[in-house]
Formats: structure tokens, C-alpha cells, sequence
């Protein structure tokens, strides 16, 4: 009789033991349903319309320097792929700038539907601060080569969409869409129009995998045909590399 209400007791135990996990677990799944949900929302929030407008979040680059607009010193901004910089006469609400100094930041940008009201912008964060010069020089006043990115439109004849050449000091960097090459330099007379690509054999490329096989074959190009430019022309805002009168590539700015 004694052993039977021992079992009882243990079997009760156990039971009590699993409904409170039971019940622990379906309020743990409660509790992340909500969080999820609430995420969502924030989500939603960062580029949402409102009853007066809408809000957007945007990166945007601020240079070291001040421009000028309608006689007066404003800050001077522009996306991180954009050339143009931009004259921006409103306030960024919480940011405090340092001349001589480049920013990366994150900015609320509130339009509303009354045109009558002004854009207003508020700062969301800063992600980077650099002591350093802006070039805010226009796009046609850029040297040909002057730390200046190039867009792919043309690979050996054929209409692309992705990749560019980016050329710096340093060298340069290069992609036609997946992975990324550099360890590369580069020789350019721009009185002869002459130009060359050196340390090909030894450039570096990521190693991503890429479902694209048109993609895939034009990585496998990209160094080989590099090393055949030796000449190429160029205006402010296009770019063709060539070998003699053979047109190799096609870029804009």
C-alpha cells in the first residue's frame, strides 16, 4: 500500500512537471511571436507613409568641406553611389558637424503631403567619421582615373548590368557582378590615351559561390582580358578600354 502511494506521488509529480513545461514553452513561443511582430513593425516604420506624409530612412555622405547656396554655407551631401554632391540648405536635425571632417550617416527624411511644408530630416546615427578631404568636385571636372568607380555596360559586346572598376592610387578593384577582384595596377598616359593593367597574374579575388554561370564565365575573362587593353577613350562620363581599334569593355560613370 505504501509502494502504490509512492508510485501515485511520483506519476503526479511528473505530470505537473510536463504541464509547466508545456505551459513555460507555449508562453516562450508567445513571447517571440510578439517580438517578431514588433520587429516587423519597426521594419515597417523605417520607410513607412504617416497620416502627413512619409518617412524614409537614407545613407547619405556628408564632405569635410561647406558649398554654398543662395550666398549662404550649407553642408553638401549625396548617397555613397552618387558623383553628385549636393547643396542641402535644410537643418539635419542632432548632428553635430565638424568641418574637416567626412561622415557616413543615417538620416530620417520626412516629406510631407502639404508641399507648402518643407522636407525635414533628423539624424538616425553615424556610422563613420573620417578626417580627411572631400573630393566635391562635379563628375566632368574628375580625372579619367582620379579615384573615380566605373559601371560595366558592355563585356566583350555583350549589354551587362552589373559590376564596375574602381581606380585609386593604390591600384585597382574590380567586379562583373559576384565576386570582387583586387591586388591589381595600373599604368595610363592620358595625353597617348594608353593604358595598362599590370599585376594581373598575381591578382586576389573572393571566393563566393555564384549561381549565374554567364556571370561565373565573364569572372573568368576579367583578368585575361585586362591584361589585352593597351589604349582607350574616354568624355566625362564614358568609358571604353580597348586593345587598337578591338573594343574590350565599355563603362560609365
Amino acid at each position: 500500500m505504501y509502494s502504490l502511494k509512492i508510485a501515485i506521488l511520483v506519476l503526479f509529480s511528473i505530470s505537473i512537471f510536463h504541464h509547466s513545461h508545456a505551459q513555460k514553452s507555449e508562453q516562450e513561443i508567445l513571447e517571440l511571436n510578439k517580438v517578431n511582430k514588433d520587429k516587423s513593425k519597426f521594419t515597417m516604420m523605417s520607410n513607412s507613409l504617416t497620416e502627413t506624409g512619409s518617412i524614409a530612412d537614407q545613407l547619405w555622405l556628408v564632405a569635410s568641406q561647406k558649398g554654398e547656396k543662395n550666398g549662404q554655407p550649407c553642408l553638401l551631401v549625396k548617397s555613397p553611389r552618387s558623383t553628385t554632391w549636393t547643396e542641402l540648405e535644410a537643418k539635419i536635425e542632432d548632428f553635430r558637424y565638424t568641418e574637416g571632417f567626412e561622415y557616413k550617416i543615417m538620416v530620417k527624411h520626412e516629406q510631407f503631403s502639404d508641399k507648402s511644408k518643407a522636407d525635414e530630416y533628423r539624424l538616425a546615427g553615424v556610422l563613420e567619421k573620417k578626417k580627411k578631404k572631400s573630393d566635391i568636385r562635379k563628375a566632368t571636372e574628375q580625372g579619367t582615373f582620379d579615384n573615380t568607380t566605373w559601371s560595366f555596360t558592355h563585356f566583350e559586346g555583350k549589354k551587362i548590368k552589373e559590376g564596375y572598376i574602381k581606380f585609386s592610387k593604390h591600384g585597382i578593384s574590380a567586379s562583373v557582378g559576384c565576386n570582387s577582384m583586387s591586388g591589381m595596377s595600373f599604368k595610363a598616359n592620358q595625353k597617348k590615351g594608353t593604358l595598362q593593367f599590370t599585376n594581373t597574374d598575381n591578382g586576389i579575388m573572393t571566393c563566393m559561390a555564384c549561381s549565374d554561370r554567364a556571370m561565373m564565365k565573364r569572372e573568368d575573362r576579367l583578368f585575361p582580358l585586362l591584361k589585352e587593353v593597351t589604349n582607350y577613350e574616354a568624355t566625362a562620363d564614358k568609358l571604353i578600354l580597348k586593345n587598337g581599334n578591338k573594343i574590350l569593355m565599355q563603362l560609365k560613370r
